[in-house]
């Protein structure tokens, strides 16, 4: 037991050497809160009395005081409209002290969310902040731990307070809907209506709420610019070799016409699948965030590097867990696999690798897949 503890700080010492690496390496080219500054512009922007925030150019050139449209090219503000309810606090505070405490409470909150109920809290803690997505996500200023720690808490509520867990879920989705994806089809798979009203009821105010201030014309804008975004993904090198979503393959190899449309629908129906299979068999939380977000990343056709953070937890915990079981090996290399969805090209590998690692061995242990 002591030298796999000892492995597993060796472990946080690593990735914090090659997190502060990347780090010496991004603020070359970029400031620190890259990913955030669209959200703090936005924020401006509303405060300011500006709602064009889906005009790609425009919210580019609004960030052009930092960062040189050449260097970054499109930055676009790509979050619902509800999801300025969350962000136009921020907005009243200059960008570095935003983005400060932007990192510290949602990095806390997800800290604290995943080593509340375990018997090595510090531990998990660490762990769970410096594996490699997780380390990016505090680079960047992404949504990422926020989201991350809602679902976790909603997901340990569902049982007990289901109705409370569902308002969670849904004010999640209001925030990064594609995150939440599986919500309503896993909520139905495990039997949770209450928590499904419950994630309706809190969606839908979120909507109405920033519909009644910020009027319908912004959620219009919004829905017009998914497509001009998705464009963006598909012709962009960067974003590309960064994405994470088996889906992203597609536009990497160029598939085209009916095998492009075939190979979203595949993955989008084996996304639904895991998610629903997950949490018809079993109520482990661990496995049970694997789902939910396993699912979505499957079906998703974006998603950063970086999001591969909302799996740390299910990580950590089996790592965690199995410190004195034979199948502790697994989990190392369950959680190095973390590390592999950062690497170039091979984000879509290294998520189902993870998802296979993670979840594999429980589902044929319980014969999941058996017909009898």
């Amino acid at each position: 037991m002591r030298l796999r503890l000892i492995v597993v700080w060796v472990l946080i010492l690593a990735f914090s050497a090659a997190g502060l690496a990347e780090l010496t390496v991004v603020v070359r080219t970029q400031p620190v809160g890259f990913d955030f500054l669209p959200m703090w512009t936005a924020a401006r922007e509303v405060l300011q009395g500006r709602l064009d925030l889906y005009d790609f150019d425009h919210i580019t050139q609004a960030q052009s005081w930092i960062i040189r449209q050449d260097d970054a090219g499109e930055r676009p503000f790509v979050y619902p409209p509800s999801a300025l309810l969350l962000f136009v606090p921020f907005g009243l505070v200059p960008y570095g002290v935003a983005y400060a405490v932007w990192t510290a409470l949602t990095a806390t909150l997800f800290a604290w969310a995943v080593a509340r109920d375990t018997p090595r809290r510090v531990l998990a803690a660490v762990l769970v902040l410096t594996v490699s997505p997780s380390l990016t996500v505090l680079h960047v200023g992404q949504t990422t731990f926020l989201i991350c720690a809602m679902a976790l808490l909603a997901l340990r509520m569902l049982e007990a307070r289901p109705i409370v867990a569902g308002v969670l879920l849904g004010l999640a989705a209001a925030i990064k809907p594609q995150a939440l994806v599986m919500a309503p089809l896993v909520l139905v798979a495990a039997g949770r209506f209450r928590a499904l009203a419950g994630a309706m009821a809190a969606g839908a105010l979120a909507g109405l709420l920033s519909l009644a201030l910020f009027g319908l014309g912004l959620w219009l804008d919004w829905l017009a610019s998914l497509s001009s975004f998705s464009n963006l993904v598909a012709w962009n090198d960067g974003l590309l070799r960064g994405n994470l979503t088996p889906i992203s393959i597609a536009d990497r190899y160029g598939f085209e016409g009916g095998w492009r449309t075939a190979w979203r629908i595949f993955w989008i129906g084996a996304g639904a699948l895991f998610a629903i299979l997950v949490f018809r068999k079993t109520k482990d939380l661990a496995m049970r965030m694997a789902g939910l977000f396993g699912g979505a990343l499957l079906a998703a056709p974006y998603a950063i590097y970086y999001d591969a953070a909302l799996l740390a937890p299910t990580g950590v915990w089996l790592l965690l867990r199995d410190l004195d079981r034979p199948s502790w090996s697994l989990r190392i290399v369950g959680v190095l696999l973390l590390s592999v969805c950062t690497f170039p090209w091979l984000g879509p590998l290294g998520l189902i690798a993870f998802l296979a690692v993670a979840v594999g061995p429980l589902a044929f242990r319980d014969r999941w897949f058996s017909i009898s």
